[in-house]
């Protein structure tokens, strides 16, 4: 994956710090040398945007899962004070 670029950080090891990078657990000195890899590597950054991509959908499911059970119980709630039962 590298391609030819003079950098501190290559292809390889930037994606074996991936995770840790999105995660923001490097410290200021790996992210900047992962970022400057990242400026010059179209390959890499395209990398990079899909996972953060994935991440954001991954984010948004837990919340739309969450926001679906908050709902499930408040209309169960509303059924039960109506006087009414759940259909299961």
């Amino acid at each position: 994956m590298n391609t030819g670029h003079n950098h501190d950080v290559d292809c390889n090891a930037l994606v074996a710090q991936l995770w840790d990078y999105l995660d923001g657990e490097l410290s200021t000195e790996h992210v900047g040398a992962l970022e400057m890899h990242l400026m010059a590597c179209s390959q890499c950054s395209g990398h990079v945007e899909f996972e953060r991509t994935v991440l954001a959908a991954i984010r948004q499911a837990r919340t739309d899962a969450i926001d679906a059970e908050r709902l499930t119980s408040r209309v169960r709630g509303a059924l039960a004070a109506a006087g009414l039962s759940d259909p299961r």
